[in-house]
């Protein structure tokens, strides 16, 4: 697989941020996008992060983002 692998994070809770900030040193890959029921704890990690895309569902995350990776943690 050339470039680096496009991954999308569902749960945005303490394991769920571990996971995210391991993307995100990681060469080889991408975090694109993060998913949280709780709408105000998504896009609060989304901008912790610097993610451009977060989610209400897992859904509507899918049918929106081309994703190599689903982390689901939750």
């Amino acid at each position: 697989m050339a470039g680096k692998l496009k991954v999308a994070a569902v749960g945005c809770g303490g394991i769920g941020h571990r996971h995210q900030l391991g993307y995100l040193q990681h060469p080889g890959a991408e975090l694109v996008a993060v998913c949280d029921i709780d709408t105000a704890k998504a896009k609060t990690r989304a901008e912790e992060l610097g993610i451009e895309k977060w989610y209400p569902s897992i859904k509507e995350m899918l049918a929106n983002e081309e994703c190599d990776l689903v982390d689901v943690v939750t």
